[in-house]
């Protein structure tokens, strides 16, 4: 509607400038004398022609527009890439966190949609899904697909490596690639995928895990985020005395660290207190 208004009073225009125009041009005895019907048929002409310059530059306008939105919608993702020695973690908008061992790259949406959470993920890295039964969580590697509810497990898709994973705890799923073959993985257990085959061990040593909790590292991450990944594998919680503290960002690296000795790094360097306890720490403003 407002396209045929929009071009309507463009036309209206472009009669008032063709009028202008044409009386300038006859007074200044630039035309040939035409008869009426001559003249007539020349206005309608360039009328013709100029709605017709004019419905293009709108449908450009109205393509242009819808084009680029959906450019920057497609172009809201977010890609991280681990090129340190410490893992890189990384805590999703919906509470799912990553830790990114070496060389590993992962790319997520600003915002999830509606019916699923998607990834994109290459490398080595270990995963706690949060859990939500309504809206499945989907890794897109080059090897499969993986889809879990709310678990945690490691996925090493280093290229020029088989696919492996070692479930930690609850139940995932995996569909190769190649043959579109569909596999439950439990907690225990250990799958690799070679080429297009599915090879399946059971008892793990759950102490494989341990290596993506030693050495963390923290890039511009607010320190409720901090926290909570850090709560997330430790049985002494740190908790913050204000909500709001949780907003304040935080670039750091933790090595060999227990949580006593994390929260005061944190503490030191964001110049707040530090209360330590049996079961919990506090930090305070």
């Amino acid at each position: 509607m407002k396209s045929r208004e929009y071009l309507n009073i463009n036309r209206e225009r472009s009669n008032l400038a063709w009028n202008r125009l044409y009386k300038r041009l006859q007074e200044d005895q630039l035309l040939e004398e035409k008869s009426e019907s001559q003249v007539s048929i020349v206005k309608t002409r360039w009328i013709s022609i100029a709605a017709m310059l004019i419905f293009v530059l709108a449908s450009g306008y109205i393509l242009h527009h819808f084009i680029r939105h959906d450019l920057v919608e497609e172009s809201n993702m977010i890609t991280l890439s681990n090129s340190g020695e410490s893992l890189l973690a990384v805590r999703l908008q919906d509470g799912t966190i990553i830790l990114l061992n070496k060389d590993a790259s992962v790319s997520y949406p600003e915002e999830f949609a509606a019916d699923k959470r998607e990834i994109e993920f290459s490398g080595d890295a270990f995963f706690e899904i949060a859990k939500n039964p309504d809206v499945p969580f989907l890794i897109q590697t080059s090897d499969a697909v993986v889809k879990v509810l709310g678990t945690s497990f490691n996925i090493n898709c280093t290229s020029g490596q088989p696919f492996e994973m070692h479930v930690k705890n609850g139940l995932v799923e995996v569909e190769s690639l190649k043959n579109k073959e569909t596999l439950r993985v439990k907690a225990g257990e250990r799958l690799l995928v070679n080429e297009s085959n599915f090879l399946l061990t059971n008892n793990i040593d759950l102490a494989f895990f341990d290596k993506y909790h030693k050495n963390l590292r923290f890039k511009d991450a607010s320190l409720s985020d901090i926290i909570s990944i850090l709560n997330n594998n430790n049985s002494q919680k740190i908790i913050l005395q204000k909500e709001e503290l949780g907003d304040k960002q935080l670039t750091l690296e933790l090595r060999e660290y227990t949580p006593e000795s994390a929260a005061q790094i944190i503490s030191l360097a964001l110049n707040l207190g530090c209360i330590v306890s049996e079961e919990q720490i506090l930090i305070t403003e």
